[in-house]
């Protein structure tokens, strides 16, 4: 006795197959940013150093953790109070720029920032529309979109209306777009020319050891990297000067 299948609902069944596996990489990528097990007992090591004033090892195991995924509040303080207590300005504000990137929308961190910086340093807190997005949103555009397709696929097995080409579009458009917003987010994208760049720092005219010096930061300062040529850096500045600077001078965030 054959069984015969109605070509509507394979197609149908095959296109829902094909919507698990569209999901699948995102489902790897949230889970990649979830604390390792080993969370805990790394960072309880870290406080140890801290309480025995083992400041030098209690950073290395602190960003560690950080580079392995452990990006929490807790981390991003203790970082920051390290950072202070050893008079490493350049990492403090370089770790502060890329933590308030990272963390975005963290109205619990970004009040804490704001209440420890200096208001000329304010400015290290300040992120664009993008940056505001973190994971707990991008879940949240990724479980929305997954119940929109639910919902339009079991009301076509009712209305004969909604045909295989409409949800197909409705994959595409939904997990394109949080695919686009995960990657301008996660590969920093927007920030990848950032850099921050000291008060009294001599700005050349040319790329070279011999050139006269343009002129000299008085502020400390946001810059954008321009070009790399040998050892030197064409920045420019928010007030729109640009000029050459020896790259070990220059704090690049990401």
């Amino acid at each position: 006795m054959k069984i015969k299948i109605n070509n509507n609902i394979l197609i149908k069944l095959l296109i829902f197959i094909l919507v698990i596996i569209i999901n699948l990489p995102f489902i790897y990528l949230f889970n990649s940013n979830s604390l390792s097990s080993t969370y805990e007992e790394q960072f309880q090591i870290a406080l140890n150093r801290i309480e025995n004033n083992d400041f030098p090892e209690a950073i290395y195991l602190l960003e560690k953790l950080w580079q392995q995924n452990g990006k929490t509040i807790s981390v991003a303080k203790n970082l920051i109070f390290l950072y202070s207590s050893t008079g490493q300005q350049a990492k403090l504000y370089s770790f502060i720029r890329k933590s308030s990137i990272d963390f975005g929308y963290n109205k619990k961190y970004n009040e804490f920032l704001k209440n420890i910086l200096p208001d000329d340093k304010k400015w290290l807190t300040k992120i664009s529309v993008i940056d505001y997005i973190n994971n707990q949103l991008l879940f949240i555009f990724f479980t929305i979109s997954n119940i929109c397709f639910l919902f339009l696929f079991s009301l076509s097995f009712f209305d004969k209306k909604i045909n295989v080409k409409t949800m197909l579009i409705l994959i595409i458009i939904l997990n394109s777009f949080v695919f686009v917003l995960y990657f301008v987010k996660f590969s920093f994208v927007l920030h990848k020319n950032e850099a921050l760049i000291f008060e009294n720092t001599d700005i050349y005219e040319f790329p070279l050891s011999d050139s006269k010096i343009y002129f000299t930061t008085k502020i400390f300062s946001k810059a954008t990297i321009l070009e790399n040529l040998d050892n030197y850096l064409l920045i420019s500045l928010p007030n729109g000067k640009k000029g050459w600077v020896k790259s070990e001078l220059v704090l690049k965030i990401f």
